[in-house]
């Protein structure tokens, strides 16, 4: 995906979409269009894999487009993923030491998937040659750490599920919850926590729907830290207002 001079903020929506999947985003720098609405609001986002004037953005899409790997990474065995991955264990472990997480439990085809677009956009030759990188280059480990875990979310992302809820679990729990008792709800891996606001959001029409009190807590939590902050200060951009 690529996001160039242009007013508004709805291209962000798609490339929540791209992201997600483990696509490319590109986005225009803002000195550099002549209309930086759109690409403010891209870069806002956090979504960004490069932010670059047009006139470099090909030298990246051309790297991107003739990974050879890219194609066949779904259905590689484990094994051969390791094999031809080169440095990727140590890779694991220095995002283990740094960032107490241990990637080992991810899929080896995601892993691959996310490194393989760190090397398009870093133009890294190979596997081997972006692994040593990685360790040398705090900023790029930074960079592949918030790549792999994603972090895509927004408000009642999945309607369907948020409407299920709606109707098969939050009403009946508020019907069989007395008055007086405290509900709890935990929101595991909340990213900025879009998914938490939305259903307190849920919650609190159904409590004004049975003339109660709103009596809940909401926890939240995730393993990225900034994603926290985030979600903490529960100030989002325009953009992500569409799907209310």
């Amino acid at each position: 995906g690529v996001i160039l001079s242009g007013t508004g903020s709805d291209g962000t929506s798609g490339l929540m979409d791209i992201h997600e999947v483990g696509g490319l985003v590109l986005v225009q720098s803002e000195e550099t269009a002549k209309f930086d609405g759109m690409p403010r609001s891209a870069i806002d986002s956090g979504l960004a894999d490069a932010i670059l004037a047009p006139g470099e953005m090909a030298k990246t899409l051309l790297a991107y487009a003739k990974n050879p790997r890219a194609e066949n990474l779904e259905n590689l065995p484990t094994k051969s993923l390791a094999q031809q991955a080169g440095g990727l264990p140590a890779v694991i472990e220095r995002l283990r030491e740094v960032y107490g997480i241990d990637f080992n439990y991810y899929k080896p085809a995601t892993i691959s998937r996310r490194i393989d677009r760190r090397i398009s956009i870093m133009h890294s030759g190979s596997f081997a040659e972006y692994s040593k990188q990685v360790l040398q280059d705090p900023t790029e480990l930074d960079a592949l750490y918030k790549d792999l875990l994603i972090g895509v979310t927004r408000f009642f992302r999945d309607s369907e599920a948020f409407e299920i809820l709606r109707r098969k679990v939050i009403g009946p729990l508020l019907d069989a919850t007395p008055p007086t008792e405290e509900i709890r709800v935990w929101v595991a891996a909340c990213a900025t926590g879009e998914e938490a606001y939305s259903l307190a959001m849920l919650f609190l029409e159904a409590f004004d729907e049975r003339g109660r009190e709103a009596n809940i807590k909401i926890f939240a939590t995730d393993v990225h830290r900034d994603s926290l902050q985030i979600a903490s200060e529960g100030s989002y951009p325009e953009a992500s207002m569409g799907d209310l």
